[in-house]
């Protein structure tokens, strides 16, 4: 290992001081405490005191410290909920003086800044009554729920979910989705939080998302005391009428650094066996350390694990991941890569596989002798709170199109973290997107619903007069105004094409026998199911033929053995949760759209399509069971535990509030289903972790 002069670095790096280059001294300290914690050496007083000059109080060492900076340390100590106090560096404490001060901000900040520990240290000094934080993901919704929930449930409800009735003090965490049906239900928040708010713009996301995520920005911040906005990379905000009352503060505070290894510079164009062998280099040089392999498309993922299932050094594991595979074996499917990858510390993240799946991998990737590599699409990107030593960038692209830059900045800032990895770096086999600025404007989409709810804060828009028209058109079609039907969240969709297209079909008796759809024999629902895809041209249903089949048999077959259920329809676990996933997230909010649109111009609540639309919505599961896929229980263990009689997990009238209760009550014999060996131990340790507090875990 390469001897180090720590003065002649500390010297280098005060000189950087005196000259005000703050961010390059904070880059070469950051350096230099990597290359001590290799050499074990013990920081020093000097070592300490730059660490404190450039803000980063967290790493100091208070125990050689000098006693200025032993004060300055413990100045920077802060309460956000653990047993113990946290201390803050300097920047995260500005963000916090700010709140306190009672501000309204927009903060962008790399990735590994911190930005959450801001928003518990707020709930801890100020204690209020309503917080409402809204995060892109269901994944990042759970690891905000994990997080909170140790910290606050004693004297907060954490809400997640639809429809739960409201105490005293509440944390909502939601996307924004799950957020509108609490429109009327709140009066008054003391905080409001957006997390990721560039999803909140129309040039960096624009989809239906951004409509659903924007009304929620105005909706609540009529009634949020303050607002706190989240986001990396973003260098400058326009304001708006929506931001104008929003300071936007951009940090470049780095807490690890960066290392840019630009390997395609050494790649033939398009030579694959020439990257090929880039990349196996590069993976067995760091063979034993963690790294997130970007691939971009779920074809790309295939390729990367073929070549790693090849080579001969992947084949070392771990106790804890051949009981993964085995699990997985048993409960999924003997065919699936997954089985064999885990088995040599490789797993998979994608937007596909169950949500359950992608927490128990994000778990043994964090673990030491768990998962050591982590192929993945852009799903790591949705504010996932993971990182690793390398990412390692096989494919440039997202899907279909290029990264752009800004998501390529999103990625690489899952390199280094706090306390784990003073360095990231950063392994380039594609070129990345260029470099740029990033400018952000949140403002009204061209195409958006406006609400005389959302304008009365707001100029109305030049163009409000067609929008008037298609609003006089839906009260005479429905005899109720489109404001109450989005303020009163009867419908999902803000297409104003496709919400015209479902009323004119229904006028036209297109849905004639609807209510075949609540039948117990699945195969009268083929017709029906035909008609309603083809409505949504914009949703990528693959064959029709096949996805009817698919609904129609899992509403036949509906268990939980997956094996069995794989067989019956003769499909692979990937082609499944592609299914699985377009049935929930696509069908079930159209259908009920056109089942609230139904009833209203038909003016009946008796003919109705309720029953199907839950079913659906749920994948043919109790609700409860697939509500606690989201907390990480997979539904095999559910099935087991309602099989002992242990929870009633199959009636959809208790709440989830109620089950969780049921789980705490019932731990003892919950584990003791299963033997100490079992890897659904380590599934139930990882699920108990985010139902319980920290003064429960010591208990148990």
């Amino acid at each position: 290992m390469e001897a180090i002069d720590v003065f002649n670095e500390c010297h280098k790096i005060n000189t950087y001081l005196f000259d005000n280059k703050e961010e390059k001294a904070r880059e070469e300290l950051i350096k230099l405490l990597d290359k001590m914690e290799k050499h074990s050496l013990q920081k020093d007083s000097f070592v300490n005191h730059l660490i404190r000059s450039v803000g980063l109080y967290p790493y100091m060492n208070i125990e050689t410290s000098m006693w200025q900076d032993k004060i300055a340390y413990e100045a920077f100590k802060m309460d956000t909920g653990k047993e113990e106090k946290e201390v803050l560096h300097r920047e995260q404490s500005y963000l916090l003086k700010q709140l306190l001060e009672k501000k309204n901000i927009a903060v962008s900040a790399p990735t590994s800044f911190g930005k959450s520990f801001v928003i518990d240290a707020f709930i801890k000094i100020k204690n209020p009554k309503n917080v409402m934080i809204i995060v892109p993901t269901v994944a990042l919704m759970d690891e905000t729920r994990r997080r909170i929930y140790k910290k606050f449930s004693s004297d907060y409800q954490i809400i997640t979910t639809t429809n739960v009735v409201l105490k005293e003090k509440n944390i909502f965490i939601f996307p924004q989705e799950r957020a509108s049906s609490y429109f009327d239900k709140i009066i008054s928040l003391d905080l409001l939080v957006i997390d990721e708010f560039y999803k909140a713009s129309i040039e960096i996301e624009n989809s239906e998302r951004t409509s659903c995520l924007i009304r929620v920005i105005t909706k609540f911040s009529e009634k949020a005391k303050q607002k706190y906005f989240l986001a990396p990379n973003i260098t400058k905000m326009i304001s708006t009428e929506l931001t104008e009352d929003i300071e936007f503060i951009p940090l470049n505070f780095n807490t690890v650094f960066l290392e840019k290894i630009e390997v395609y510079k050494k790649i033939k164009k398009n030579r694959l066996e020439d990257k090929k062998e880039n990349f196996i280099k590069i993976m067995e040089e760091n063979l034993n350390k963690k790294n997130i392999i970007y691939a971009g498309t779920y074809r790309e993922i295939k390729k990367v694990s073929e070549i790693l299932l090849k080579n001969e050094n992947f084949k070392d594991t771990e106790n804890i991941l051949n009981k993964f595979s085995e699990w997985l074996k048993s409960n999924y499917s003997l065919e699936w890569d997954l089985v064999k990858l885990a088995s040599h510390k490789i797993g998979i993240h994608n937007g596909r596989i169950h949500r359950c799946l992608s927490q128990i991998q994000i778990k043994l990737f964090q673990e030491k002798n768990g998962l050591n590599h982590l192929i993945t699409t852009s799903s790591i990107m949705e504010g996932i709170n993971t990182s690793a030593e390398n990412i390692i960038l096989w494919c440039n692209k997202n899907g279909k199109p290029k990264l752009n830059h800004f998501s390529y900045k999103n990625l690489i800032g899952r390199a280094g973290r706090m306390f784990k990895y003073f360095i990231g770096n950063i392994y380039l086999l594609e070129e990345p997107a260029e470099d740029k600025e990033e400018e952000l404007t949140i403002d009204f989409p061209q195409d958006f619903l406006f609400l005389e709810s959302d304008m009365k804060n707001y100029d109305q828009p030049k163009d409000y007069g067609d929008l008037n028209i298609f609003k006089q058109k839906i009260q005479n079609d429905l005899s109720i105004s489109l404001d109450s039907l989005i303020k009163k969240n009867i419908i999902h969709t803000e297409n104003k094409e496709l919400l015209n297209n479902i009323i004119e079909k229904i006028k036209s008796d297109h849905f004639a026998g609807l209510t075949f759809l609540n039948s117990n024999n699945s195969n009268d629902w083929r017709s029906l199911l035909y008609k309603i895809i083809k409505i949504n041209t914009k949703v990528r249903w693959g064959k029709h033929s096949t996805f009817v089949d698919f609904v129609i048999n899992l509403g036949k077959y509906s268990e939980y053995d997956l094996p069995n259920l794989l067989q019956k329809l003769q499909l692979s676990v990937e082609e499944f949760f592609e299914l699985e996933k377009t049935l929930c997230h696509n069908l079930a909010p159209l259908c009920s759209d056109i089942n609230e649109l139904y009833k209203l111009i038909n003016k009946s609540s008796s003919k109705n399509i309720d029953s199907f639309v839950g079913k659906i919505s749920h994948a043919f599961l109790p609700k409860n069971v697939y509500v606690l896929e989201e907390y990480g229980l997979p539904r095999m263990i559910s099935k087991n535990i309602e099989e002992h009689e242990i929870i009633e997990l199959s009636n959809n009238n208790i709440d989830i509030q109620e089950i969780i209760a049921q789980f705490k009550n019932n731990k003892s014999n919950i584990f003791a289903l299963y033997d100490e060996n079992d890897f659904e131990q380590y599934i139930l340790d990882h699920f108990y972790d985010g139902i319980e507090t920290y003064k429960e875990q010591a208990k148990s």
